[in-house]
């Protein structure tokens, strides 16, 4: 698709996490070195991104969720690597 257009500043910033976190998503999924945070990402590169960070993310219960009681704590695995070996 031609008009895919997203950088990776970008989806970070919507994502709420540092574009140093994407590149490294990226990296551990064995995708091509991004240049940096300006770079454009590719359709297969976003997906993976939003793909790993839903599965890492689930709610398990959605009513606590509605009711505001659970939030949503998007954590990349390298995140989850640092706390536990905190």
């Amino acid at each position: 698709m031609a008009d895919f257009n997203y950088r990776i500043n970008s989806l970070a910033k919507e994502l709420n996490m540092k574009s140093k976190e994407i590149i490294e998503l990226l990296a551990n999924g064995g995708f091509p070195a991004k240049a940096n945070h300006m770079a454009q990402l590719t359709e297969d590169e976003f997906s993976y991104i939003l793909d790993t960070l839903t599965k890492n993310n689930q709610l398990t219960d959605i009513n606590s969720y509605l009711r505001f009681e659970t939030f949503i704590h998007v954590e990349t695995e390298e995140k989850i690597k640092r706390r536990e070996e905190a």
